[in-house]
């Protein structure tokens, strides 16, 4: 595989990661809109992808869209509702992440 797929490849995974020991909400958010970023870039990066101006409308539209507009309307609906910040886990962040690097691990398997 190319170097830049596999460098997002492994940034997607530790994103997930993230997500799954984070309990601030618009943390969430954001490692949620870091992963759109990463996988508009990932189209651009894989191995046999042509890059054409398509391909450059696609990554800039879904970046903007995944990357931006989402988050950004999701954080000011969080604000304007007053929402509490924080998440309830129904088990705990690390068995939450030992839980995750399981089925992760089982998922290459």
């Amino acid at each position: 595989m190319n170097p830049w797929a596999d460098t997002i490849a492994v940034s997607l995974v530790m994103t997930g990661f993230l997500l799954l020991g984070s309990s601030r909400i618009s943390a969430c958010i954001r490692f949620v809109a870091l992963q759109g970023i990463l996988l508009a870039l990932l189209t651009v990066a894989a191995p046999d992808a042509t890059v054409s101006s398509a391909t450059v409308i696609l990554v800039l539209t879904t970046a903007a869209v995944k990357g931006f507009l989402l988050p950004w309307l999701l954080l000011r609906a969080l604000r304007d509702a007053d929402v509490r910040r924080e998440v309830d886990p129904l088990i705990s962040y690390n068995l939450s992440i030992i839980a995750g690097a399981v089925i992760f691990g089982v998922s290459l398997w």
